[in-house]
């Protein structure tokens, strides 16, 4: 997969969404948790206080009853009727913060019996005042089970004081380290967050220093093109005109050269023996080729010029007529043609035309020193691409060097191999 800047940017910002998710996630089942902890806290101090509470209650009644007891003045039991009408609600209340815990809920259910013995037996002692007297309700006092029974009441509130307050060590512990765990994932994680948004400055910073050092590489290359482009055009119009220059400088020469060589050829050729006829007609055939390479250069300079005009070509009628040209041009050659059928191509007519007749013409000349000469021309699917072709059973060339021989800079490199068979048979 191809990893572009904005495929990185999308990644690197649905990381930062998901780290900030499970941050998010992670600090509030700790936050949660913190408060559950709390609230247990909460819970045992509540517990405690409410113990407290119902001892004091328990003593105040006791107190009221004692003061009843020995003045008689109705006055003492003011703290036993606030202690009767409160008891209900402070029991009530301890009872739901110990219910969700067995042992404490045990505990309490033996106190609530003893709280209700405890006020049946002072309720009775006030009342044993009110209709016998002092020594009666005392007599009483000191034989009924009213200790024990307020006894057995600090013995219960004081044994569930002491689990609360074991329990409510675990709680402050637990509260301590979830408070801790909560500190620690809120500051990583922003620690965390605050990192990835240092490191996607620093991205987004670097891409951006890449990209202008991009572009002004890209300002500096298409400056140096546009140099090159106008020394290219400058070479090629000075290319231009000295192909002009030197055709014109070797047109004028040669065609005199021509000239003369062909009127010496009419006039004078009973005068000349058969070696002397022949070097004057290869001189006659080279000055003629002469012109047609200067030709072909000035047609090569003006390549680059000319705007292409696309159309639909024949190339099994123009091949044909090329052949045809040649033998002409050499009646005395033993060759044969195979030229396949309706080869259409789209393409610029007069291009195509000059290409296989340079590639027919040079197939015509590597094969001067075959008995028969043999040239194709044809087409095949090559690579899934219609391929045209010219093959010929000529002396052919080094495949080492395929594309050298296509070079403008090589175009007269097959002069040099023809020497041999110019030097056989004067064309």
């Amino acid at each position: 997969m191809d990893w572009t800047i904005h495929n990185k940017m999308a990644l690197f910002f649905s990381a930062i969404v998901m780290i900030l998710l499970i941050i998010s996630l992670t600090s509030y089942r700790n936050a949660f948790r913190l408060f559950d902890a709390n609230k247990d806290v909460i819970r045992s101090y509540e517990v405690q206080k409410e113990l407290e509470t119902i001892l004091s209650v328990m003593k105040d009644a006791e107190t009221g009853q004692r003061g009843y007891i020995i003045t008689g003045d109705e006055n003492y039991l003011e703290p036993y009727r606030s202690a009767q009408a409160s008891i209900a609600t402070s029991l009530a209340l301890l009872e739901s913060l110990v219910g969700n815990r067995p042992s404490q809920l045990d505990n309490f259910n033996q106190l609530k019996p003893l709280i209700a013995v405890k006020f049946n037996e002072l309720n009775k002692t006030i009342m044993l005042r009110k209709a016998t007297g002092f020594a009666t309700a005392q007599q009483m006092i000191l034989l009924g089970s009213g200790k024990e029974s307020m006894d057995s009441i600090r013995r219960l509130t004081g044994q569930m004081r002491k689990a609360e307050s074991d329990l409510l060590q675990k709680r402050i512990s637990k509260a301590n380290t979830q408070n801790s765990l909560t500190m620690i994932t809120i500051i990583a994680g922003t620690l965390l967050y605050l990192l990835l948004l240092a490191s996607g400055f620093y991205a987004i910073n670097r891409y951006v220093n890449d990209r202008k050092d991009f572009e002004s590489k890209i300002r500096h290359l298409n400056d140096d093109l546009e140099k090159r482009a106008c020394m290219l055009e400058q070479a090629n119009r000075a290319m231009e005109s000295f192909c002009h220059s030197v055709s014109h400088d070797l047109r004028a020469p040669l065609r005199r050269l021509s000239g003369y060589s062909h009127l010496l050829l009419e006039q004078y050729s009973p005068t000349l023996d058969e070696e002397g006829q022949k070097y004057l007609t290869r001189l006659c055939s080279c000055s003629e080729r002469m012109g047609t390479l200067i030709e072909n250069l000035l047609d090569l300079s003006m390549v680059s010029r000319i705007e292409m005009r696309r159309e639909q070509i024949d190339l099994s009628n123009v091949a044909r007529a090329i052949a045809r040209n040649l033998q002409e041009q050499d009646p005395a050659r033993s060759a044969r043609f195979f030229i396949e059928d309706d080869i259409n191509a789209w393409g610029d007519s007069r291009l195509l035309r000059k290409a296989i007749l340079n590639l027919m013409d040079n197939a015509w000349k590597y094969t001067i020193n075959r008995q028969e000469a043999i040239i194709r021309f044809g087409s095949k699917e090559l690579n899934q691409i219609r391929t045209y072709f010219i093959s010929d059973n000529g002396i052919g060339f080094d495949t080492a060097w395929p594309g050298s021989y296509l070079r403008p800079s090589n175009v007269f490199m097959k002069r040099t191999v023809l020497r041999e068979q110019e030097s056989v048979l004067p064309r």
